[in-house]
């Protein structure tokens, strides 16, 4: 006589190991963290960088704050070629851009006379012979200041094939990425977001480096070609994206506040500042104490946005009060 056995299917068998199940939960909340901010300060890879004891040993500081920084070369200026006929050929070649296009000529004009009056350059008194850097516009008609701005090419080849790009260093990145500064940005009730006016333009380069940056240029084609140099940190210079997030760095570290320093340190993508607070007292804090430390730099903190009534309110008030 045979037997059958039945085979019950009202039941699930599972397996469970929890052998890990500790590491596997601490794996899970490290996951789930807002991203922990890495910087010079807290990691040391900048101390032993080139070009932070190049910064070190030749940066100074004028009675305003202003900083004065040397190119970070790599080499000497010896192994550029002749520059002048390409420049000047590049300037021809605007030149007739300018005609068929005369509204680009007048803000070409505007804003090389604006970096004039600002003491940004000044006419070249250089008896050796300079890298004349070839420049061209770059337009962006929805930005709120500046439609247009001018690009030095430093990364145009000498006669030699040498660039003034090539015998710079570039540095690390020492600012937090885009992507955990949006995190954070995201993560408080109330936001702040700012940009600092014309950044690279508010760091002097030292009058010995100031012949590697000068640009020839006329009002007019039937004006005769000066030669003009230019006396700040350069857009489009290799080592200007580290120069300037450098100096800010600075001034994060002469800041006695914690809270603040962590904001100069950190919430700042290039000039862009995106930060904020759970609270309006706080956010307010931070803009004035923001501002003052950029100030001691000379840097000015503009354009805020915020969902801040109170900070929009009294920041609104301030620039009237020094308006009027």
């Amino acid at each position: 006589m045979s037997t059958s056995l039945a085979t019950n299917t009202n039941f699930t068998r599972s397996n469970l190991c929890l052998a890990d199940l500790s590491s596997q939960m601490t794996k899970f909340w490290e996951a789930e963290e807002l991203p922990k901010v890495v910087g010079p300060s807290n990691n040391g890879f900048l101390t032993k960088h080139p070009i932070e004891e190049h910064f070190i040993e030749n940066t100074y500081r004028l009675d305003s704050g202003r900083f004065v920084v040397r190119l970070p070369l790599i080499d000497t200026p010896d192994c550029l070629g002749n520059s002048y006929y390409m420049a000047k050929k590049r300037l021809l070649n605007l030149e007739n851009r300018f005609q068929k296009q005369p509204e680009l000529k007048e803000r070409y004009n505007e804003f090389i006379d604006e970096y004039k009056q600002l003491g940004h350059l000044s006419e070249s008194q250089l008896l050796s012979s300079p890298n004349y850097l070839p420049h061209h516009p770059v337009v962006k008609e929805q930005s709120e200041s500046t439609k247009l701005r001018v690009v030095f090419d430093a990364s145009c080849p000498t006669s030699s094939g040498y660039s003034v790009n090539n015998i710079q260093m570039v540095g690390p990145c020492i600012q937090d990425s885009l992507f955990n500064i949006l995190l954070r940005f995201r993560h408080y009730k109330y936001a702040l977001s700012g940009d600092i006016e014309k950044q690279y333009r508010q760091i002097l380069v030292n009058e010995l480096d100031r012949d590697l940056q000068v640009i020839l240029w006329r009002e007019d084609e039937h004006l005769p070609i000066r030669a003009l140099t230019l006396n700040t940190v350069t857009y489009g210079f290799a080592s200007a994206s580290f120069l300037a997030a450098r100096c800010l760095w600075q001034l994060g570290e002469e800041c006695n506040d914690p809270n603040i320093k962590a904001v100069m340190q950190n919430d700042f993508y290039c000039d862009d500042l995106l930060t904020g607070s759970d609270t309006e007292s706080e956010l307010l804090h931070i803009q004035t104490e923001i501002s003052k430390c950029l100030n001691a730099g000379c840097f000015n903190l503009r354009k805020y946005r915020s969902n801040s009534p109170k900070l929009l309110i009294q920041k609104t008030l301030t620039l009237t009060i020094i308006w009027h």
